[in-house]
């Protein structure tokens, strides 16, 4: 139990350091600034490649399981399990918003700018609801059996922003949100 929710926790963590640093430049560019777009493009791409892909999913086993244990008494599992489609479409659309900007189509601060806190609002609601009620209720109804179930079940992979080996196309984003 401990290593699926520790990891859970941590990607949770990195994801929030992520969305720290999108509303850094959704604020410039609101402040008629220049953000930085090429930043902006890798954590979109990044979200849009590990969280959408490889956290979401672990989520899913974990809330899964935990709906079968307390069948209909959590209303929010099946709102987050649908929210995490709604998630991965709407990080889809942000990052083809910014590349759009940035190759020099025409959208108005306010359009790209109520896209990008809607997408960052709903992730920032989206994860303190996970913690602050699923996963404990995770911890208090899911046995041990279904926590193994879920660890074999889980397709791991290393984050490649914050894990011990940075992958190349996320170097420069690492270092400017953890500098």
């Amino acid at each position: 139990m401990q290593n699926v929710l520790k990891a859970l926790h941590t990607e949770h963590a990195h994801i929030c350091r992520v969305l720290d640093f999108l509303d850094t430049q959704i604020g410039l560019l609101e402040k008629g600034e220049n953000p930085e777009w090429d930043l902006m493009k890798d954590v979109m791409h990044y979200m849009t490649n590990f969280p959408d892909i490889y956290h979401h999913p672990k989520e899913d086993l974990v809330f899964k399981r935990l709906r079968e244990r307390q069948a209909g008494a959590i209303p929010e599992i099946d709102d987050i399990l649908h929210e995490h489609g709604e998630l991965a479409e709407m990080g889809q659309k942000f990052r083809a918003a910014i590349n759009e900007v940035e190759g020099g189509s025409v959208m108005s601060v306010d359009d790209f700018s109520k896209m990008a806190r809607g997408y960052v609002d709903v992730q920032r609601r989206h994860v303190e609801l996970e913690e602050r009620v699923l996963f404990p209720l995770a911890r208090k109804f899911l046995r041990a059996e279904d926590w193994t179930e879920v660890d074999k079940a889980i397709k791991s992979q290393p984050d490649p922003m914050f894990g011990h080996m940075v992958k190349d196309e996320y170097k420069l984003i690492r270092s400017a949100i953890c500098d």
